[in-house]
């Protein structure tokens, strides 16, 4: 075997390998989960933008297979119907653009996974689309001042997604309720930081060093591009929206765009960093055996056991208690957030209140779907007390 191909040496480590991981509930189950009543109407919307923008048949049905209106409901278990659908057209667009790089090359398929030249063009079109129809004209007469052109090459049929809700986006930017500035530079970020885990790791098949992955993965992982919606999501709240949540606090249809030193206080970009770090261990423990079985192994598992000696169990052990610090550092930032928010009255606490709860259903949501989804095909792996064995294979 050649040594340079890290890939194959950490499957051979891997192999026949049993992964335990201990049940999460301690940590996630004392934030907010629910699951949302649109659900049958998310689907819906969803594919028909599916059969409306791709040809592939065998495609369009293998994303209807991973039910991504779920994963939606999930995470935006009290969003009123006009907010879920933007944020579930929004996070699809999101998802299937990522897959186009995070796939199992085949080398008798010339694609983006595949070709590097062909994946930096989709990269380019794609965010040249999207700035387009997202900056506006502050941001067209900028780019005419500094001579740059907005790409006119036809955008990859994806961007009928985010091309669907540009004007629900655009008039919340209007309003105030999202940074449109702040959520084109987290798209940019999230849409440019798959080239360097492609070019340098996957089509080298290496791994980067632990704080290589993190630098990029703050951006393929897409949480910023997410939370800079999140404001808006949390604004308007519809009793008839809500199936169940599991709390017993007060449900509110309306509110207010929250201060700006809120919005933008550390202790949200805290809250930001910590579900950044939540929703990347989590994914990476579950979906370990999925990326053994399609060779796309830049995720922390296989980074660690590249690197060090310790065994898998270990390795484990070790992001279990990141993601124990990791909750426990949201949880304080978000108490200060709290506090801050008393200083503007009840309002404003109502209102901060709803803000934060959209984080902690982002994080339990992510879980939630992680675990049932058979994009991952994890949930037979579950043990009666809510662990996992998931046994490890390189087929």
């Amino acid at each position: 075997m050649d040594r340079s191909d890290e890939f194959d040496l950490v499957v051979a480590k891997l192999r026949g390998l049993t992964l335990r991981i201990p049940n999460l509930d301690p940590i996630y189950g004392r934030w907010r989960h629910g699951f949302n009543v649109h659900y049958d109407r998310l689907v819906q919307s969803i594919n028909g933008h599916l059969e409306a923008l791709f040809q592939d048949k065998t495609y369009i049905e293998g994303v209807k297979s991973m039910d991504l209106a779920q994963f939606v409901c999930q995470v935006y278990p009290s969003a009123d119907w006009p907010r879920l659908r933007v944020m579930g057209l929004y996070l699809v667009g999101l998802i299937l653009f990522d897959d186009e790089f995070d796939r199992k090359m085949d080398p008798d398929v010339v694609d983006q996974a595949s070709d590097l030249a062909l994946a930096n063009r989709y990269r380019l079109d794609m965010y040249s689309y999207v700035e387009s129809i997202l900056a506006g004209a502050a941001a067209g007469a900028s780019r005419r001042r500094s001579k740059c052109q907005v790409n006119k090459v036809t955008p990859p049929p994806v961007g009928g997604f985010f091309a669907a809700i540009a004007p629900h986006l655009l008039r919340a930017a209007s309003e105030d309720v999202v940074n449109m500035p702040r959520l084109l530079h987290d798209l940019k970020f999230f849409m440019g930081s798959s080239n360097e885990e492609q070019q340098r790791f996957n089509m080298q098949r290496k791994f980067p060093t632990l704080e290589q992955y993190d630098a990029f993965r703050a951006g393929t992982g897409a949480v910023d591009a997410i939370c800079d919606l999140h404001q808006h999501v949390s604004l308007v709240f519809s009793k008839i929206a809500i199936l169940w949540i599991a709390d017993t606090r007060d449900r509110y249809v309306a509110g207010a765009r929250l201060p700006d030193d809120l919005t933008s206080a550390e202790e949200v970009m805290t809250m930001r960093r910590e579900v950044n770090v939540q929703t990347c261990v989590s994914n990476d423990l579950l979906s370990l055996k999925k990326e053994i079985r399609d060779m796309t192994l830049i995720s922390l598992v296989p980074i660690h056991i590249n690197a060090r000696g310790t065994s898998l169990d270990e390795i484990v052990d070790e992001l279990v208690r990141e993601m124990q610090r990791s909750a426990a550092s949201f949880d304080a930032a978000a108490e200060a957030l709290r506090e801050r928010a008393r200083h503007y009255g009840q309002g404003v606490v109502g209102e901060t209140r709803r803000f934060i709860d959209t984080f902690e259903t982002f994080q339990t949501g992510c879980l939630a779907f992680y675990v049932k989804s058979r994009r991952f095909g994890v949930a037979e792996y579950q043990l009666p007390g809510g662990s996992f064995a998931i046994p490890l294979s390189c087929t």
